[in-house]
């Protein structure tokens, strides 16, 4: 995947014209986009008959929870000759979260730990290093983003992500609902891609761009978030796990994944969007949200060009290994079961057949 980051606004543009169906192929005049301040009033498409009411059309799974006990006793290196029984419990836990969330790239929907308690800790040395021995029980959570195309295209979400599920009763309401729930992760996940590229000393250019792109993930979640309220639709709580920082191979793979593969084919839907949506002022708000997009994912492959060359050829080729594969699974989920047909009109989302020729669109001049 050789794509030139300045060039990528040209390519998505051409790829979503290349698969629109012929009479659709024109420039959707763009009204100016309404001020997060107020409620939208206009008049809103009729309600879909089909509520997302089973479990198979939500977006993020129920949380899963579970009670787990382990036995660790990996090597740890020397930590200023603190063997106090304190030290030993903090260097359990970090062991036990390392053992249950290892890392995974996309499909890390990784457990939250709650009320770990140890039952026996102790450091002995072994060499150089010290043995670890410790039996812990704890509480895990874990919820797993299904995605869909019952669901909005989710851009750049941060791994430690934890959404819960959340009430609507209308198709529309469900959309927009975990439009905002998607917006608001990606906020934090650009937080944690500042502090990251920074600690790695990345050019200034791409550290700015990801600060900007901070507000500008801010100014979508309201905006998604007035459409789900005037669907009166209850915002899934979103929470993402404290930062710690990742090795540049980590950083590069979520990138390569979430931003090159993910968001930039979230841009180029919003693309479709805004040429297909009925609801006038859906596209208004999704001709705003994809210009920021557009510049997101010109980002995501600026820090794949700074990034890959720093990395042996062992984890380059993981890396694009995991942006096939992330492509072929993104082009079986969009071929699956569609939206009810009045709220894609309204929506402006591609059917199955569509779905597919833009992908192949895109394979061909983006993901080549």
């Amino acid at each position: 995947m050789k794509t030139q980051s300045n060039q990528l606004n040209v390519l998505l543009r051409s790829a979503v014209l290349a698969a629109l169906p012929l009479a659709s192929a024109c420039t959707v005049a763009t009204p100016s986009v309404p001020s997060p301040s107020t409620p939208p009033k206009p008049s809103l498409p009729a309600e879909s008959s089909a509520p997302p009411d089973t479990e198979k059309d939500r977006c993020f799974g129920p949380p899963i929870r579970t009670q787990e006990t382990l036995s660790i006793n990996p090597l740890v290196n020397k930590v200023n000759a603190d063997t106090s029984y304190a030290r030993c419990v903090s260097l359990c836990e970090q062991a036990a979260r390392a053992k249950v969330n290892p890392r995974r790239g996309r499909n890390f929907n990784p457990k939250r730990i709650e009320n770990f308690k140890v039952s026996s800790c102790s450091l002995n040395p072994e060499g150089n290093q010290y043995r670890l021995s410790c039996e812990a029980t704890f509480n895990t959570e874990q919820t797993v983003f299904k995605g869909g195309p019952k669901c909005p295209v989710p851009g750049r979400m941060p791994a430690g992500l934890h959404a819960h599920q959340a009430e609507s009763h209308t198709a529309l309401g469900h959309y927009f609902a975990e439009m905002t729930a998607m917006e608001s992760a990606a906020v934090t996940a650009f937080r944690y891609l500042v502090r990251e590229l920074q600690a790695y000393q990345a050019p200034t250019d791409l550290i700015q761009a990801a600060e900007a792109a901070i507000n500008e993930e801010i100014q979508h979640a309201k905006l998604a978030g007035l459409l789900a309220k005037a669907h009166e639709a209850e915002i899934p709580k979103v929470v993402v796990d404290d930062f710690q920082l990742r090795s540049l191979f980590e950083i590069a793979l979520e990138n390569a994944v979430e931003g090159c593969v993910h968001e930039t084919f979230a841009a180029a839907c919003g693309l479709w969007q805004e040429q297909r949506a009925e609801d006038e002022l859906f596209r208004t708000v999704i001709a705003h949200v994809t210009e920021d997009e557009c510049r997101h994912a010109q980002l995501s492959w600026a820090i794949h060009e700074w990034a890959m060359p720093q990395l042996s050829t062992a984890e380059q080729a993981r890396i694009r290994q995991a942006q096939v594969e992330a492509v072929e699974q993104l082009g079986q989920g969009f071929q699956q079961a569609s939206q009810p047909e009045d709220v894609q009109r309204a929506l402006g989302l591609p059917n199955a057949v569509e779905s597919e020729r833009l992908m192949v669109e895109l394979r061909r001049s983006v993901w080549s």
